[in-house]
């Protein structure tokens, strides 16, 4: 059976990690904020992967989309690498206050083989997320309307942070590093985020 990182050993993963680079295109004009986030989805569930804490948090988008409506938690936006402004808008909610949401601990050979890195790019936060999912489906961890069959890789269809099972059910995978319940310093007071806005000056990320 696979153990779970402990705090300490989650955030000594980042501690070792290498520096940022140096090259980044850093962008000033600020573009307006547009609608696009969990409102405008339409898949079945949400997981966020929540590196820091060593979970992912997994609900009915339904449910997601409720509890923002209701107007849950507390206002927050997010940045992005190479940006001196924010790009993400949305709700930090905490987990327990969106319906039918479960919490799954991450194995610790699947999260430390998928840690971030500082470098990382929004594309590869959200690649890293992905594997995580995908690995804990795998192993039959998470537990959503699709575990009564074995899956395999050639049931996963992945679309950048899009996953399609064979039995149609779609997943949104958001890497989430910070969120969860224990507040870390990058969030306080913890919860998960629901985007809700977004700007992405960097395209190309």
């Amino acid at each position: 059976m696979c153990g779970v990182l402990k705090v300490n050993e989650i955030e000594s993963l980042y501690a070792t990690a290498p520096p940022s680079i140096n090259n980044v295109q850093y962008s000033t004009a600020e573009p307006p904020w547009i609608e696009h986030g969990i409102l405008q989805e339409s898949c079945d569930y949400h997981c966020h992967v929540c590196f820091l804490e060593g979970t992912v948090y997994v609900y009915p988008t339904e449910m997601g989309k409720k509890a923002v409506k209701a107007r849950k938690g507390y206002e927050h936006e997010a940045g992005q690498q190479g940006v001196d402004y924010k790009t993400g808008k949305g709700r930090i909610i905490n987990p327990m206050d969106i319906d039918y949401c479960e919490r799954y601990e991450i194995p610790k050979d699947l999260l430390s083989d998928n840690r971030l890195m500082p470098t990382y790019s929004t594309s590869q936060k959200g690649a890293a997320a992905v594997r995580i999912v995908a690995g804990l489906l795998k192993r039959k961890i998470v537990k959503i309307p699709l575990q009564s069959v074995e899956i395999t890789d050639e049931d996963l269809q992945i679309k950048g942070v899009d996953m399609i099972v064979h039995c149609k059910i779609k997943l949104q995978i958001k890497c989430d590093k910070a969120g969860g319940m224990r507040a870390f310093k990058y969030r306080d007071p913890a919860g998960i985020f629901l985007q809700t806005h977004e700007r992405n000056p960097l395209k190309r990320i």
